[in-house]
């Protein structure tokens, strides 16, 4: 009689398991004989991977693939000009979208013929790739 069981670990982003098979011949004792490994990275790690803060080369680098966009302290910045307070909240609705599909959500500033962007991340203090990857979507509305 054959039966098999695994055990998951979840730490760090890595989600792995260890496969054993428990072979139980009767009469005698039990071998528990491991038959497999699978490991994997999840979103999560990827996600993390995103997250760090890029280094002065990097953000520089980042920046000529953008359209407008410039350092603020701790953040990437644009400011839009448009004819009515109607153009400006069709493009902030725009954006809203955009953020919402990517969960990272920008800070915003608008009003009658204008629209301001920021982009942070937040949880790691600084900008990462998240925010230039988000930043290249806004620059297509």
């Amino acid at each position: 009689m054959f039966i098999d069981f695994s055990i998951q670990n979840k730490d760090f982003g890595l989600n792995s398991k260890l496969i054993f098979r428990i072979n139980k011949q009767l009469p005698g004792p039990v071998a528990l004989t491991p038959v497999g490994l699978t490991l994997a990275v999840n979103q999560e790690a990827k996600k993390r991977t995103m997250r760090s803060i890029l280094d002065e080369n990097e953000l520089a680098e980042a920046l000529t693939r953008l359209n407008g966009w410039s350092v603020d302290g701790k953040c990437i910045k644009r400011r839009w000009k448009f004819e009515s307070f109607a153009e400006s909240l069709a493009f902030i609705n725009r954006v809203g979208a955009l953020a919402e599909a990517a969960d990272h959500h920008p800070d915003i500033t608008f009003g009658w013929g204008y629209a301001e962007i920021l982009l942070t991340t937040h949880d790691r203090g600084g900008i990462t790739e998240v925010d230039v990857a988000l930043a290249a979507k806004i620059d297509l509305v």
